[in-house]
């Protein structure tokens, strides 16, 4: 493979975690015109997996996992599973979360999605939204029937969109009473009104003739980002109608650029989520990238989410005492629960 496009790949996989300005792009872009192949590598398309963080408590030895509790970690953008880990300290986030939290064990897991920037070998191969969204519904399918007794995520940029577009999923196909089994989002930096990132990502996406809808679904003023802040306003609405638990939203945003360039506007990732949360917005004077990698478990995005998770957990064990687990209305009074 050649030297300069094997290098160009390294540096575009790692794209959530260094941003370029305009003309850094241009000279990736330049190298990449100038090599001798493309065709020579690349996924065989996209796909969404997830993957446990460590060794499950919930393993085949239980019949379900009623007493337990998940949380899922979803990357951003041309993001992977380095996305929650420090390269300073080596902390692995997903790794790193309690065993127990509130007397409860959890497991912990990481979805990993791939797209098309990564996979120069198919340029008619595309990675939507909505691909993904359906991809995470599917992936996460064995949590749901396994009956944990709540699933909630820590979500970095894009992939708190991707969150709202599965909760969103997960009412269509499994009602109110499906939705409720998830307990809470915590989201980094995650855009709801565009980020600027993309627009200039998209002219790099241009220039090299492929098509990315994950872009263009993060550009400034897209109709995708308002219907996905109605969708968290409405899903907020359902639970309280039919009495069900709520899946809480928490959103933290970054103060600093990255090299330069604001990745996130505040007035994107705060101003609009401002009345659907439930706790008050916090600001990390951190970058897009650092954001989502605490250096140990001292640092103050790591203490800000376990205190989070430690709150959620005592009010879904405070719901349980009320709506037992062998309950059919185990998460909402007036919708049974129906296994997957």
């Amino acid at each position: 493979m050649n030297a300069v496009v094997t290098g160009t790949i390294k540096t575009l996989r790692a794209f959530s975690d260094s941003a370029f300005v305009a003309s850094r792009l241009f000279v990736i872009t330049t190298a990449i015109f100038f090599s001798a192949s493309f065709a020579t590598f690349g996924l065989d398309g996209p796909s969404v997996e997830l993957q446990p963080a460590r060794d499950l408590a919930c393993n085949d030895t239980h019949e379900s996992c009623k007493d337990f509790d998940a949380i899922v970690f979803v990357h951003g953008i041309y993001g992977d599973e380095e996305t929650f880990k420090s390269k300073d300290t080596g902390f692995d986030w997903p790794a790193e979360i309690p065993a127990t939290i509130d007397g409860r064990a959890v497991d912990v897991f990481v979805v990993d999605y791939y797209t098309e920037l990564i996979d120069w070998s198919a340029k008619s191969k595309d990675t939507t939204f909505a691909t993904v969204a359906e991809g995470m519904f599917t992936a996460l399918k064995p949590l749901r029937q396994r009956e944990y007794r709540s699933i909630g995520f820590v979500a970095h940029s894009l992939g708190g969109n991707f969150v709202s577009a599965y909760l969103l999923t997960v009412k269509a196909a499994r009602s109110t009473s499906g939705l409720a089994q998830h307990a809470f989002a915590i989201t980094l930096a995650t855009p709801v009104m565009g980020s600027q990132i993309a627009n200039m990502a998209g002219l790099l996406k241009t220039l090299l003739g492929m098509n990315d809808s994950l872009l263009s679904d993060l550009k400034e003023g897209t109709s995708l980002q308002s219907f996905l802040k109605d969708v968290r306003r409405k899903l907020k609405g359902r639970a309280a109608l039919f009495g069900c638990r709520d899946v809480n939203l928490h959103a933290a945003i970054e103060t600093l650029p990255l090299a330069g360039i604001a990745v996130v506007e505040p007035e994107s990732a705060a101003a609009p989520v401002a009345s659907l949360v439930s706790s008050p917005v916090m600001r990390f004077d951190r970058d897009h990238s650092s954001i989502a990698k605490p250096v140990d478990q001292n640092d103050e995005v790591y203490v800000w989410a376990a205190e989070l998770m430690q709150t959620e957990y005592e009010r879904i064990g405070t719901w349980e005492e009320n709506h037992p687990m062998n309950s059919p209305n185990r998460y909402c009074e007036d919708v049974p629960f129906k296994k997957e």
